[in-house]
């Protein structure tokens, strides 16, 4: 579990088990934990026609 802070507040996000460390995370850099406009980011996810469970 990773701990990231928004404009929303605090929440926790399930970051996959990589050993190898070829994990690349899209929306959450490693080592960051503080994200700016992520809710832009899941508006547009809508706006796409993702469903919730994809953008989960």
């Amino acid at each position: 579990m990773k701990k990231i802070k928004s404009s929303f507040g605090a929440s926790e996000i399930k970051v996959p088990r990589d050993r190898e460390g070829s994990f690349e995370p899209a929306l959450v850099p490693k080592r960051h934990n503080i994200i700016d406009g992520l809710e832009n980011i899941i508006i547009s996810f809508y706006a796409k026609g993702m469903s919730v469970s994809d953008i989960e």
